[in-house]
Formats: C-alpha cells, structure tokens, sequence
C-alpha cells in the first residue's frame, strides 16, 4: 500500500490593516508498506515513511527544512490461544536526533469470548516548525518527546455486544507542552495514567448502541514550582455516547462528546469548563462504488475552549463524496 498526504498552515500577519508578517508551514507524508502471511497464519509487515517539513517566513530562521526517514516493521504471532506482535521502528532525521523504538504485545484467549492483553512500547516524537517558530508562541530550542507506554487489559465479544476495558501508563521525557505565558516549552517528567472503557451494542438489528469512557491523571512530576500539578489542557474526564440506525444502503446516527474540566496553564490557576457536543451524521449508497456522506457538527452551536481565549468552531456542515473501486 501507498500513501501520500499533504499538509500546510499559513498565516499573513495584519496591524491596522497592514501586512505585517507571513508565516507558513508544509508537511508532506509518503509511506510504503507490505504484508506477508508466513505459514498461513503468522504476518509480517515492512514499511519505509517518508517526511518533509518545509517553513517560510518574514523572519529569517536557520533551519527552514528537515526530511525524516524511517523504517519500521511488525511480526503477529498466532499460536492456538496465544498472541504476540512485535514491533521495531527507525527514524533517521536530518540534523536533530535520531531514535530506534519498539513496542512488545501479548494477548491469551482466557475463554471463548474473553481475551487478556498486556503490551510495552516506546516512542518518539519530534517537535513540529509551527512549535519551533510560530510568532510569539514556537521555541526554537525545543527537544525532541520520548516515552514509555505500559497497558493492560480485558476484550469480550458475546453474540451482540463487543467491549474493552484497558489500564494505562506513560511516563514522557521532554514533554512539549507550555507555560502560564502560553510560550512552548519541554517538561522534563510527566506521566499519564488512567482507565479507558469501549463498549459497542448491538440493540436491535438496525440500532447500535457504542460507549467511549476515559479517565486519566495527567501528572507534571518535573522538580520545581509546578511538580504535581496536572499537566495543562487535558481533561481527566471525557467520553463519547454514539446511537446509530443502520440498514442496507443507508445509515443515520448522532454522536454526544464530553470533555470535563483541565487547566490552561502549567501552575493550574486557570481553569477552562467543561463541555459537551451533539453531532449528527448520515450516509446514502447511491451504488455499489459511490457513497453520499453528510454530517453536522456541533448542532446546537456550543460556545467552548480547549485553550483559553481560543473559541472553537460553532455548527458546521460537511457533505462528502466517496467512489471506491474494488
């Protein structure tokens, strides 16, 4: 499979109607990855990403362009009850740091419809040109993300309902994340803990009932002033309740979003509400290779904040055209 993807954010600066600055950013993506099935039951997976960030401005920077180059690959191992997958990843980046990360899976089938999961990975995340350089909020000096994720877990699937309930845990070197000035920086420890629960029911034969919970304690664990307080703009709750109507040839559904109260600010003094959405969505199969796709967000045009000062998008409509060849 091939993917290619292309990304840009541009900013023209105005000061009582004049041109003040300009400010742009292009990410290009391109990926390549193959599967092979090993005696009919194992997969193996290789894969080459490719990706180009590109900056112009008004400002002169030194660093205007960066290519990453990466290689990664997947083993699945199916034996009776038992499955493992193992993952290993490279990325090679032009004059920041490169990194080698890898995450280990483990799942047993308890019984019929009752699996147990545990897994361990790492991560790597460098630090985007909008967060290096952006007018009065980029710092140049920002380090490159690590972390170590643990999880584990129950999956049960029986006649018509599907669910999951996992345990979290990350710890994250240089965390890049903000001050009370809304200025980019690196928190040197953080960790992120929680629970996450899905549910999907199957009600009738057209009506499916699903559930999103999360609850998490996102912890600063740096030493200094803000050493145990939450780390900014994540909500320690949220969720997510979607009822959906779905027969042969067409479905309608709405979705509800809930995020709970977070702090804008590293020394949690500012506080942003909660909030809730209602979204609603429908699709037509107008043949066996076009699709009609509509959707509302935000139907009551809720006014909220996921940072502060920064109102989000009120009600908007979508209205897609999907052709698929098989």
């Amino acid at each position: 499979s091939l993917g290619l993807s292309e990304t840009e954010d541009k900013t023209d600066s105005y000061i009582n109607g004049i041109f003040s600055s300009i400010f742009d950013t292009k990410r290009n993506n391109a990926s390549l990855m193959s599967n092979l099935v090993l005696f009919d039951r194992d997969v193996f997976t290789l894969g080459f990403d490719y990706q180009n960030d590109e900056v112009e401005s008004s400002t002169v920077y030194t660093e205007t362009n960066r290519e990453t180059y990466s290689v990664f690959s997947q083993y699945l191992l199916n034996i009776s009850k038992h499955n493992l997958e193992l993952n290993a990843r490279y990325d090679y980046n032009e004059g920041v740091k490169d990194a080698f990360t890898g995450a280990l899976g483990y799942a047993y089938q308890l019984e019929d419809n009752l699996k147990f999961f545990v897994s361990y990975g790492t991560a790597f995340k460098l630090p985007s040109f909008n967060e290096l350089y952006f007018p009065g909020f980029g710092e140049p000096t920002l380090k490159p993300e690590e972390s170590a994720t643990f999880e584990a877990g129950l999956r049960g699937d029986k006649e018509n309902t599907d669910w999951s309930l996992t345990f979290f845990s990350t710890k994250i070197d240089e965390l890049i994340g903000f001050d009370s000035s809304f200025n980019q920086l690196n928190v040197d420890k953080a960790s992120i803990r929680g629970f996450e629960f899905e549910l999907s029911q199957k009600l009738t034969n057209n009506w499916i009932l699903g559930i999103d919970l999360s609850t998490i304690s996102p912890i600063n664990e740096s030493t200094g002033l803000n050493d145990g307080n939450l780390l900014a703009r994540r909500p320690e709750t949220s969720g997510r309740l979607e009822l959906d109507y779905v027969t042969e040839g067409w479905s309608v559904g709405t979705a509800l979003v809930h995020a709970g109260t977070r702090y804008d600010d590293a020394g949690n003094t500012k506080k942003l509400k909660s909030f809730k959405t209602l979204d609603l969505k429908a699709q037509y199969e107008l043949s066996k290779e076009l699709l009609l796709q509509g959707r509302i967000e935000n139907l009551f045009d809720s006014e909220y904040e996921t940072a502060q000062f920064y109102n989000q998008p009120g009600r908007g409509f979508f209205l897609t055209l999907r052709y698929n060849v098989n």
